[in-house]
């Protein structure tokens, strides 16, 4: 056994001797996560699974850290990418908890970042909301995103957008339609979209 990362880690070189065959290994495992300091010598089968498992967890913590380092993302969402890397559910559900837990990723930060993106790509409330929904961030998160919304002019971000696409003002109610149903698909009600028109014709 010895220590790596200024003590913060432990490397454990494990013998395995089955029948005549020998096998080694090195765990790697948090020293603050143990509950006691393993001591060198002959482990029982349950002392070595446990430390097998807590080497699984350090590698789903390690993971961890470099996805949330790469951008936010909900813990659903980081639990997500572990399992396509590898990591078992259990401990991937385990790793993203601790790691939420212990501040190193926040949910309402990360959803009201996704938020002001989609109020950048000129996205109405509810193309919003279903785009935050659709990256796993929970009703907390949700929650804080409607209301930083409600601080939001819609009605004027659908008229940028209007203009941004160069849409023309619909003369017939076939054009009327198909011009609502496009910024519907943005995300804007049909209230906003009239709110919208009406204030670009005032200009």
């Amino acid at each position: 056994m010895r220590a790596a990362d200024g003590g913060a880690r432990l490397l454990l070189h494990i013998k395995i001797l089955q029948g005549e065959q020998v096998s080694r290994e090195i765990l790697t495992v948090f020293a603050a996560r143990l509950p006691y300091v393993p001591q060198c010598g002959v482990l029982s089968g349950d002392e070595y699974e446990r430390l097998v498992a807590e080497s699984k967890m350090t590698g789903a913590l390690d993971m961890g850290l470099r996805l949330l380092g790469a951008g936010a993302v909900s813990q659903l969402r980081l639990i997500q990418k572990m399992r396509q890397r590898g990591v078992e559910k259990e401990i991937a559900a385990a790793a993203a908890a601790e790691l939420f837990a212990r501040g190193y990723a926040d949910e309402t930060a990360g959803a009201l970042r996704e938020a002001e993106k989609g109020i950048g790509k000129l996205w109405g409330d509810r193309r919003i909301l279903l785009d935050v929904r659709a990256k796993g961030y929970g009703e907390a998160a949700l929650s804080a995103v409607k209301k930083f919304l409600l601080t939001k002019n819609a009605a004027r971000r659908c008229e940028k957008l209007i203009a941004r696409r160069r849409m023309t003002l619909p003369l017939t109610e076939a054009d009327a339609s198909r011009f609502v149903s496009s910024l519907v698909r943005y995300g804007y009600t049909v209230h906003e979209i009239k709110q919208a028109i009406s204030q670009k014709n005032e200009h």
